[in-house]
């Protein structure tokens, strides 16, 4: 299987791309600023899912998408609403475009009502 991982420059992406190649799988990190990687069959996109067109053709062939994306306090254009709701509709749109059934989301932290916090405020709003 091949696997998009976006966010898989992050803490938690490396240890799935790791997973998923000792399982004999192949991906394609996602991410802003993706790492060099020296793991057989995988390889790596620069795109900013929350705010550019998601680059189709080299995401093609893929067979599932595990969404890393996210931010724990907002700077710039990365604000929750841009990264942990529009990013994901972006890879939910592009996933439906591409043919890819399987869609794996991970949030960063807990979803609760909390009105003093943006983060989870979004989260709670925006849950599945």
């Amino acid at each position: 299987m091949r696997v998009i991982v976006a966010g898989g420059s992050g803490f938690v992406g490396r240890h799935v791309i790791e997973a998923l190649v000792a399982r004999g799988h192949a991906g394609v990190v996602l991410a802003r600023r993706p790492p060099r990687l020296a793991l057989p069959g995988v390889g790596s996109v620069s795109c900013d899912v929350a705010g550019e067109t998601l680059p189709l053709a080299e995401l093609a062939g893929c067979d599932a998408v595990v969404n890393l994306v996210g931010i724990k306090r907002e700077q710039g254009r990365q604000s929750f609403e841009a990264v942990h709701v529009e990013a994901t509709r972006r890879l939910i749109q592009a996933a439906r475009s591409l043919g890819i059934r399987r869609f794996v989301h991970v949030g960063v932290v807990c979803s609760r009502p909390d009105p003093t916090s943006p983060y989870h405020e979004v989260a709670w709003s925006s849950r599945c």
